[in-house]
């Protein structure tokens, strides 16, 4: 599918409300120090059901949203772009329909996660975010550890925690919608409660008698 093809006029609807989920999450996170950001769940649904272009829309724009009430959150657009786009291609290859491949799912996302915000917790905060995951990151070299083990490790169990409640909670709303909703996304088919079936036509009784 091309990129026209995920922006439908309900995908681009998706995006204000997946937008929405990001900062309430966010906001959330952030005034409550929490060790996760829960600012993902709107991308991920989006990627989910809309498909990778919108995921990466929805994810970038709420991180600039997001930044207006906390900078901290710019440098990010580019990881909540990348687990958008990640999550949309996942639901192209069906990779959210059943449990074990939803496990996989998470630990794809995770990694994703982890390579591309070690990076910029590390060279552009020095470690050190304001999110709850700092007090992992500050702990871990008060017992000398180097800054990109600490930073390394507190993002893998941060990551791993926080996209695997976003996955869950989004796959949960997923689960919720009707049939009539879900069909008009691009990649909502799959989740259908009552599968499609190709009408097939009755044989024709032969009634012996010739043309």
């Amino acid at each position: 599918m091309s990129v026209k093809d995920d922006f439908t006029l309900m995908s681009t609807l998706l995006i204000p409300v997946a937008i929405a989920l990001n900062v309430v999450g966010g906001q959330i996170a952030a005034v409550l120090a929490l060790p996760i950001y829960i600012d993902s769940i709107g991308t991920i649904l989006a990627g989910i059901l809309a498909g990778p272009w919108v995921g990466l829309v929805a994810g970038v724009l709420s991180n600039v949203i997001n930044g207006i009430f906390q900078p901290n959150f710019f440098p990010f657009a580019v990881v909540s772009g990348v687990i958008g786009l990640v999550s949309g291609i996942l639901s192209r290859k069906h990779m959210f329909t059943t449990w074990w491949k939803i496990i996989i799912s998470i630990l794809c996302v995770t990694l994703v996660g982890v390579v591309v915000g070690s990076p910029i917790v590390m060279y552009v905060y020095g470690g050190i975010t304001g999110n709850g995951s700092t007090y992992l990151t500050a702990l871990m070299l008060a017992t000398g550890k180097t800054l990109f083990t600490s930073v390394f490790t507190s993002q893998v169990f941060t990551e791993i925690a926080d996209k695997g409640l976003s996955i869950i909670v989004a796959y949960i709303i997923i689960k919720a919608m009707s049939d009539r909703i879900l069909v008009k996304y691009p990649c909502g088919e799959q989740f259908l409660k009552h599968k499609k079936t190709t009408a097939v036509e009755a044989p024709v009784a032969d009634d012996g008698k010739d043309a």
